[in-house]
């Protein structure tokens, strides 16, 4: 009252009636309220407040019993302990904090306890923050979490806390801590220890990272179900594997889970409903192709088992149908899609089509165009331009030319005057070609041709025999002995033979006779070799 002597003696008088009182245990409120007793005869005095209700009360009867349950004989321990979890939820929190919480820890290293202390200390750990359970609980727990030599009770007591630990621990901390001993379960030789691991790894392997669940915790999985001769092993390890299948990749599930799914043999209608929502699972899962020839196939087996009821049979049909709809779906699309990938190449095609024939005839006209220039530019087809005179046209011919000592080629041209229209009367005209011999004299007579046409295939004259002393080439004459000398226009000789004399007119085609296939060798003694060559016409 700061030595307010009438406001301390108002603060007396209202603690009998105070609500605060009101708000204690029922157990506590009078024991209180004769201890603020205002009048000393009536107040409670030391020794009656040490035989008060207050200490004959559960929970101070019960943190009396921990401070000294180390002393205590096993069986009784064991009871208190049983009992304790009961008793637990009216304590509060700072109490269960600071004053059971370290008893029970302690107890913690006799395994024989284990089984009972542990569900009381996980349900203290309800109570408390993640980093209070990180610094309280953790370091004590360790050392049991990694223990191999627990009893089947303490490991489910363990199994139990699995969603609660992983609440309130970090995750690097559960993994490292609490996951061994979940795995270290799968492989126990008590079936309802594997069987409950199963259910809690079930409700966790959202949470767990895809790597555990693909490295760890599926192995183990696998070889429950495969060892297991209880079908609710095989039934909880089926419903485990579909709790994983989203942390595991297509690879996993096509060369893992689905050979063993594929491999059981068991057809009892529990199993077979469990793996018919891992097939379902799966099937949404995997590609159109894996669904339609590896799943659909299994399901219609195992659908038409007479073993199952009706509602299980429309169950397997439901799962069919929703497949064979996703299939139908996806690949509707697929072939829309190849449809229209089709359709633009037709396109493309197309307009490719059209762009090269319009690149042809615009490289035609670019061609003719250039081919009107060149023309215009040398005078061809010009009265302006004549064509240039044939400067060998007025050599005399050589009477040494005749038919029958030489080749020559037949075709019929357009007379245009002179000898030409002559020609061109008779129906054909020769084309001769004159390289001079070695002796200076030319061998043949040319004509007078007009214009230069294609040249037809060669034919062989009617009654002309090839020469042997007289080497001939169509009207090409070689005579052997001769010495080397201008021409008669004194131009400089080119290799053994001189300048030849050409004379072209319009040729046309005419049937060879073969009359023989002679053997010529056209070695001439006045020349090299290279000049001719060796050459058979016919061969």
């Amino acid at each position: 009252a700061h030595a307010d002597l009438a406001a301390y003696r108002r603060s007396v008088r209202q603690l009998g009636g105070s609500a605060r009182v009101a708000r204690l245990p029922a157990h506590l409120a009078p024991v209180v309220r004769q201890m603020l007793e205002p009048d000393p005869q009536r107040r409670l005095t030391l020794a009656q407040f040490q035989q008060s209700a207050y200490f004959d009360d559960v929970l101070a009867a019960t943190l009396r019993y921990l401070a000294a349950l180390l002393e205590q004989p096993a069986e009784q321990k064991a009871a208190f302990l049983r009992g304790l979890p009961r008793v637990l939820p009216k304590f509060p929190a700072r109490a269960l904090r600071r004053q059971v919480l370290p008893h029970l820890l302690g107890v913690l290293s006799d395994h024989a306890l284990l089984q009972f202390s542990l569900p009381s200390v996980f349900a203290i750990v309800e109570q408390l923050a993640p980093d209070e359970v990180a610094e309280l609980a953790l370091p004590e727990l360790r050392p049991v979490l990694a223990s191999q030599q627990l009893q089947p009770q303490a490991t489910a007591a363990v199994l139990d806390a699995l969603p609660l630990l992983q609440r309130k621990l970090p995750g690097p901390a559960f993994r490292d801590a609490v996951l061994p001993a979940a795995y270290a379960a799968l492989l126990s030789a008590a079936p309802q220890v594997q069987d409950r691991a199963l259910q809690q790894l079930a409700a966790t392997a959202a949470a767990l990272g895809a790597a555990d669940v693909r490295d760890q915790l599926l192995p183990r999985v696998q070889h429950v179900y495969a060892k297991a001769s209880i079908l609710s092993l095989k039934v909880g390890a089926l419903t485990c594997l579909r709790a994983m299948l989203p942390l595991l990749d297509k690879q996993t599930v096509t060369g893992k889970v689905m050979p063993m799914l594929r491999r059981t043999k068991t057809r009892d209608p529990a199993v077979v409903m469990a793996m018919l929502d891992m097939y379902e699972e799966t099937g949404l899962r995997l590609d159109r192709q894996a669904v339609a020839t590896e799943i659909l196939p299994v399901l219609w087996a195992q659908a038409l088992d007479d073993r199952l009821r009706v509602r299980q049979f429309e169950r397997f049909m439901e799962v069919v149908r929703k497949l064979q709809d996703r299939i139908q779906a996806e690949h509707t699309r697929h072939l829309e899609q190849i449809q229209r990938a089709d359709e633009q190449v037709d396109r493309f095609n197309q307009l490719a089509v059209g762009s090269h024939a319009s690149l042809d005839s615009a490289s035609t006209a670019a061609a003719a165009a250039d081919s009107d220039a060149f023309a215009a530019i040398v005078g061809a087809g010009s009265r302006a331009n004549p064509p240039l005179a044939n400067p060998l046209a007025d050599l005399p011919p050589d009477s040494s030319a005749s038919p029958a000592s030489g080749w020559e080629w037949d075709a019929p041209v357009p007379a245009a005057s002179g000898e030409a229209k002559s020609a061109a009367q008779n129906g054909s005209s020769r084309i001769s070609v004159d390289f001079m011999s070695t002796d200076g004299h030319s061998d043949t007579a040319a004509d007078d041709f007009g214009a230069f046409a294609a040249f037809p295939p060669p034919t062989r004259s009617s009654g002309v025999k090839p020469s042997v002393s007289n080497h001939k080439l169509g009207t090409l004459n070689v005579k052997p002995g001769a010495k080397p000398s201008a021409n008669r226009l004194g131009a400089t000789r080119v290799g053994s033979a001189e300048p030849m004399r050409l004379q072209f007119g319009a040729i046309a085609p005419q049937q060879r006779q073969t009359t023989g296939k002679p053997g010529l060798s056209q070695k001439h003694a006045g020349g090299k070799a290279a000049d001719l060559g060796d050459f058979d016409p016919f061969a």
